[in-house]
C-alpha cells in the first residue's frame, strides 16, 4: 500500500537549540487515519554528560527534558554518551544503540534494525508510525570525520581546491566516508515512494547550499563546492530540509556549530542537519 504517496506530505518546521539541534515537525497523512505528526530532531547533545569536558550529573536527564519540550517523537543523537537506554527507559520509549556516539530514540516501535557501512559512522532504524495501514519511515543518525574542518582550514586561509581536497581526503574517503556509509541504504532509497527516507546527522563540514557567493561572513571564502552537502542531494536525492524552507543562507543562516566555541577566528556553520527523500513530502511552518 502507498499510502503515503497518494495523499500523505510532510510538513515540517524548525526550531534551533543551544545544544546544535535542529528539529523538524512532520506530519504525514495515511489513507484510513487523517494525519499523524511526528517531530524528529538531529541533535549533538556533546556526550550528553560531559559538556566542553565539564561533567554534567545526569546528563541524560538533560536529553530528556530537551525532548520532551520540544515534543520531539524521534531523536537521533550524536554523541550522546551512552545515555540512550537511560533516555528510553525513563521515557517509555524504543532505542536502537549502535555505539557510545550514536543511537536513536524513538517513541514508535522500531521494526528492524539497519547498520550502516564499516565502522558504524551511520546507522539507521526502520520505525513503524502507523499499524493501520502499515507505515513505516527510515530514520538515520550518524556522523562524519571532524578532521580537517572546512571552517578551520579556510580560517588558516586554505584555498577552495585546498578545502574540497581535504573534504574529498576525510569525509569522501573510500574507506569511512559518506559514501560507504550509506551503500547500505540504496534499495532504501530506491523505495522512498512507499517507506520515505530521513537523513540526520552531525556531518561536520558545512552545506555548499550556505558557502555560496552572497555568504561571505567570517571565515567563509564565498562558494565552494563542498562534496558531502552536493552527494546528499544530487546523488542521493535527499533534500536538506532546512534549506529547502529557509534557502537564502545570508538570512537564515541555522547555524549549530557553535554557539559553545564562539570566536572570531573560527567559522559558525550549519554542520547538523536533516534531509529527507519520499514522494509527497512538503514543508511547512
Amino acid at each position: 500500500m502507498n499510502a503515503w504517496k497518494n495523499e500523505g506530505h510532510v510538513r515540517v518546521k524548525f526550531v534551533a537549540s543551544f545544544l546544535l539541534a535542529v528539529l523538524l515537525v512532520l506530519g504525514g497523512a495515511i489513507t484510513a487515519m487523517g494525519d499523524i505528526d511526528i517531530t524528529i530532531m538531529s541533535w549533538n547533545p556533546s556526550d550528553a554528560s560531559e559538556v566542553d569536558f565539564q561533567t554534567v550529573p545526569n546528563g541524560e536527564d538533560y536529553v530528556v527534558a530537551a525532548i520532551q519540550a520540544t515534543g520531539t517523537d524521534i531523536a537521533g543523537l550524536v554523541e550522546q554518551g551512552s545515555t540512550a537506554a537511560d533516555v528510553a527507559s525513563t521515557l517509555g520509549w524504543y532505542y536502537y544503540e549502535w555505539t557510545a556516539s550514536r543511537a536513536i530514540v524513538s517513541k514508535y516501535p522500531i521494526v528492524e534494525a539497519l547498520p550502516g557501512g564499516p565502522g558504524g559512522y551511520i546507522l539507521a532504524a526502520k520505525i513503524r508510525v502507523s499499524d493501520s495501514p502499515v507505515q513505516d519511515i527510515i530514520v538515520t543518525c550518524g556522523a562524519l570525520s571532524s578532521q580537517l574542518y572546512a571552517s578551520d582550514e579556510a580560517c588558516t586561509g586554505q584555498t577552495p581546491a585546498q578545502i574540497i581536497a581535504s573534504e574529498n581526503l576525510e569525509r569522501m574517503n573510500p574507506t569511512w566516508g559518506i559514501i560507504d556509509q550509506m551503500a547500505p541504504y540504496a534499495s532504501d532509497l530506491a523505495n522512498t515512494d512507499n517507506v520515505p527516507f530521513f537523513f540526520c546527522g552531525d556531518i561536520n563540514t558545512p552545506s555548499h547550499l550556505d558557502w555560496t557567493a552572497e555568504n561571505n561572513k567570517g571565515c567563509q571564502i564565498g562558494a565552494v563546492a563542498l562534496p558531502v552537502t552536493i552527494y546528499l542531494e544530487d546523488t542521493l536525492g535527499l533534500r536538506d530540509a532546512y534549506r529547502q524552507r529557509h534557502p537564502d543562507p545570508v538570512y537564515s543562516p541555522g547555524n549549530t556549530w557553535s554557539p559553545l566555541y564562539y570566536t572570531l577566528s573560527t567559522g559558525q556553520d550549519r554542520i547538523d542537519v536533516i534531509n529527507y527523500k519520499g514522494s509527497g513530502v512538503s514543508l511547512l511552518d
